[in-house]
């Protein structure tokens, strides 16, 4: 909508604060797939003892594919509508090389399927983000997009840490993973929701284009963490 009134510096704002959401939504998402990896794999595959790993590794490619796309819509949106199926064709070429390499070595096997995977969709997003960036003024500070969302993913210490008790006092087995799984993850997402405004990532005005920003704008207020 900005660019069609050509209004750029609107465009370019948009795109940043879009890619800043998606950092924040899909980080913690891919943290507690990594930290919860073994009672999750337990909930969906009770009588399988093993293959957790395999969940850990993959979820490291949804971070990739998450911002490649969100990078997506914004390269549509500056006319550039064949950028991401060709960086996806990349990266498919990229996992199918790597999936006849890494697959065959025996001390690897079919954890390259899960490898190739995280090369494919980080050579998508990094394709994506270098055409977005010619096409695009982006204002990523290392500080509000990696370093302080980094540390908002504290909450995956806390989750891991809240089903080890969880689990010390629920019965054990298929209910009491579960219910353990369940409160951790719970328990975790608060964390993370009060730790991402205690370290101020998003601003006033970022907060309030969230939905019903306002009202958790004055609750973030009424609670000392804005002024």
């Amino acid at each position: 909508g900005a660019l069609a009134v050509k209004d750029y510096k609107e465009a370019s704002s948009k795109i940043n604060y879009s890619l800043l959401i998606s950092i924040l939504i899909i980080l913690p998402c891919a943290i507690g797939l990594i930290t919860l990896a073994e009672p999750i794999y337990k909930i969906l595959y009770f009588s399988t003892s093993s293959g957790f790993e395999l969940l850990q590794l993959v979820s490291v490619s949804l971070i990739f594919a998450a911002l490649a796309q969100t990078m997506t819509g914004s390269l549509q949106g500056l006319g550039k509508v064949y950028v991401p199926a060709i960086s996806l064709l990349f990266g498919c070429i990229a996992k199918i090389v790597l999936n006849i390499v890494l697959i065959r070595i025996p001390s690897i096997n079919i954890y390259g399927a899960a490898i190739s995977s995280i090369a494919c969709q980080f050579i998508s997003c990094a394709i994506c983000f270098v055409v977005l960036a010619k096409n695009c003024k982006l204002n990523i500070k290392p500080m509000k997009y990696i370093l302080k969302p980094i540390i908002a993913g504290v909450m995956g210490v806390v989750a891991v840490g809240v089903y080890k008790l969880s689990m010390l006092v629920c019965p054990s087995g298929f209910i009491g993973n579960l219910i353990s799984t369940v409160i951790a993850i719970a328990i975790a997402a608060v964390v993370y929701f009060f730790t991402v405004f205690m370290l101020k990532i998003l601003s006033e005005d970022e907060i309030k284009q969230l939905p019903m920003g306002t009202k958790i704008y004055n609750g973030l207020v009424k609670l000392k963490f804005y002024k």
